[in-house]
């Protein structure tokens, strides 16, 4: 039986950014479930849905661009799958786009991603943050304990220097920064992590959020080229269903909208 691989682009979102990954991952079952879509199931003893996902995200750390594949038994057109989901989504997890793609494409988990975050910083002064700044641009590699045991990353591999960069800072005093780090099958970096590990010993670094803005393919194997290739061989970053997608202004203006239609929705995780 030919089965029909779906690709959903979903954001993460209020409180729903401090579930698992885990649990995020039957929110979605339950999604898929509610939406009556013809899901494919695994063989064997323990028959489960077959889905994918995404690098997982920690919890506390917000998402406007997760997706989630899910194999479909039989063919649904895409304005009817989308309409579905869209209406059995949970509040906090709305659903931006269905498409369907090749069974070619790799896996979800084994794509080079490269992951674009907000971080918000309280540093009204900016002083604190624009040391992190030089040292991040100075900097060969960090060191991070995993398990009580240090680890070292080269920078050049994990993080795209020269797309980091400061946005603004607001009101409140908090510095919003943009960062793209790399995510490998063989591990990666995330951003409080690395931050963190540059403050030390001196700096005094409250991070206060952060959220993962936008997910793109990245065919260049090299951190330093800031080039990826499109599913037509040309030169630029593409969405990982294959498209050109949103910008990321796009995205929260979509993730504003549908936090308002979802604030009178009843429904549970």
């Amino acid at each position: 039986m030919s089965e029909f691989r779906l690709r959903i682009n979903f954001q993460k979102l209020g409180a729903c950014r401090y579930l698992s990954h885990l649990d995020l991952a039957r929110a979605m079952e339950r999604c898929v479930r509610r939406a009556a879509l013809p899901y494919a199931v695994s063989q064997g003893f323990s028959a489960h849905m077959k889905h994918s996902f995404s690098a997982a995200l920690p919890v506390g750390t917000g998402s406007l661009d997760e997706y989630m594949d899910v194999e479909l038994a039989r063919y649904v057109p895409r304005t009817a799958v989308l309409l579905a989901l869209r209406e059995a989504a949970a509040p906090g997890l709305p659903v931006l786009d269905a498409v369907y793609v090749d069974h070619k494409q790799p896996a979800l988990a084994v794509s080079h991603i490269q992951a674009s975050y907000e971080v918000l910083l309280y540093d009204p002064a900016g002083v604190q943050t624009t040391a992190l700044m030089q040292r991040l641009e100075r900097a060969v590699d960090v060191e991070v304990v995993k398990k009580g045991k240090p680890k070292s990353y080269k920078l050049d591999e994990y993080v795209y220097r020269n797309r980091t960069r400061l946005l603004k800072t607001d009101s409140a005093g908090l510095t919003h920064l943009a960062l793209v780090l790399r995510l490998t099958p063989n591990g990666s970096l995330r951003p409080e992590v690395l931050l963190k590990a540059l403050a030390l010993p001196d700096l005094d670094m409250e991070i206060r959020e952060v959220t993962r803005v936008s997910l793109t393919i990245d065919d260049s194997n090299d951190v330093s080229n800031n080039t990826s290739t499109s599913v037509a061989g040309s030169k630029g970053h593409r969405n990982i269903d294959g498209s050109g997608g949103r910008s990321n202004a796009a995205r929260r203006k979509g993730r504003d909208n549908c936090c308002r239609s979802n604030d009178s929705k009843k429904d549970s995780i």
